[in-house]
């Protein structure tokens, strides 16, 4: 008896000291958080001190013309790449491996189906975002440096930008092109987004919102219309004709959002892990097509849709990624969730909610990150799109 109370009063005395030591674990843990925190605000601050000052018209490397960009060929190199590929991979081209890796489907030891172009140089900071424009031919960056870059990816070489847009006073985190790449918006932790002319570099209008602005996107049938997340916990829509701002409230810092092609439904991946849509034209959140992206809430730092195929105007699938270092791919099914909408109305019966909720297809691991958002963008190869997407869909 004597030695079994030795060995409790040893035991208690064993967790007494393992549950101090995880206190301080977690302690160390939040001492560490808080000086992150503190050194990213101060090094913001740092950033904000040493910024240019603003201008009303934004610095341009050269006067370029949009109708020039528009009319030009299709670069030699484009071709090439895609050449090699098809003789590197055949007809059927790379398949999805079941890590998201790509592998060799014949088995050569050529796995390679991106091909080094160029390096554009110009920010002077960390580069957030980079949005080709639907022309193919302009890429817009956005940088820690409060800068929005413009280059033309048309040219071989390494060149300088076509533009430097730098009305902004802290950094780009976000961009979004409208349908003719004739306009930009851009999204800044200024609290504030802007529109601009592409063609003449020049800023059009500005926005401020209640907030740090977390992400923007142009309403692809309406390029007066655009919406943006923040981190006030609010999906706004803004039309830049009357200047008007329609606002919804979310219960979480919305950090990513997808707008249906035909502007009637947005797609919001939050703080909390959750994925929503919003019915613009009946004004609320669509409950049934919400969705918990993982049991453990992990915050959902991007959202984007695969491109359409077959003449339709939406991608049948959703690339999701979050805090846990995992890409989830969601199946829309055949009938997207913008034309079940448009197709219920208020009221309405459509079709049953079991088919409305996003269906997971695939979850892709591999990146080992820590506090830093990851995104994803889904791949086709350009002279056989749908033959190669058939093929990754496959193997699902």
């Amino acid at each position: 008896m004597a030695s079994e109370a030795h060995l409790r009063a040893q035991y208690e005395l064993l967790m007494k000291e393992n549950k101090l030591l995880k206190a301080s674990v977690d302690k160390l843990d939040r001492e560490n958080h808080d000086l992150k925190r503190s050194v990213y605000e101060l090094t913001l601050k740092l950033d904000s001190a040493h910024a240019p000052s603003s201008s009303t018209r934004a610095t341009a490397a050269e006067p370029f013309s949009m109708a020039d960009l528009l009319a030009a060929p299709a670069p030699s190199t484009e071709a090439a790449a895609e050449s090699s590929f098809r003789r590197a991979h055949g007809s059927s081209g790379a398949l999805l491996g079941s890590k998201g890796e790509f592998y060799d489907a014949d088995g050569d030891g050529d796995s390679r189906v991106l091909v080094h172009k160029s390096t554009l140089r110009a920010h002077a900071g960390a580069v957030y975002t980079a949005k080709f424009s639907p022309c193919g031919r302009l890429l817009a960056s956005g940088s820690f440096d409060c800068k929005v870059m413009l280059w033309d990816v048309t040219t071989k070489f390494n060149q300088p930008q076509l533009a430097a847009l730098s009305r902004h006073s802290q950094l780009v985190i976000d961009v979004s092109w409208a349908e003719d790449s004739a306009t930009l918006v851009s999204g800044s932790y200024d609290h504030t987004v802007k529109l601009w002319d592409v063609e003449k570099s020049e800023l059009l209008a500005s926005k401020e919102v209640d907030g740090l602005v977390q992400c923007v996107a142009f309403n692809m049938a309406d390029s007066n219309q655009y919406f943006l997340g923040s981190s006030k916990c609010c999906l706004h829509m803004v039309d830049a004709r009357s200047d008007v701002c329609r606002t919804w409230a979310n219960d979480a810092m919305i950090n990513s959002l997808h707008v249906a092609h035909d502007g009637l439904t947005v797609t919001t991946g939050d703080s909390k892990g959750m994925l929503k849509t919003w019915d613009v034209r009946m004004d609320t959140c669509l409950e049934e097509l919400s969705l918990l992206n993982d049991p453990a809430r992990h915050a959902i730092s991007h959202v984007h849709a695969s491109p359409a195929s077959d003449g339709g105007d939406d991608g049948r699938f959703l690339g999701v990624n979050s805090y846990d270092n995992v890409l989830r791919v969601y199946d829309r099914r055949a009938k997207l969730i913008s034309s079940r909408s448009a197709r219920r109305g208020p009221g309405g019966v459509g079709d049953s909610r079991d088919n409305d909720q996003l269906q997971l297809v695939c979850s892709v691991t591999g990146h080992k990150n820590k506090n830093w958002p990851i995104k994803s963008s889904f791949f086709r190869d350009q002279p056989a799109k749908k033959q190669v997407l058939q093929d990754v869909l496959d193997m699902q």
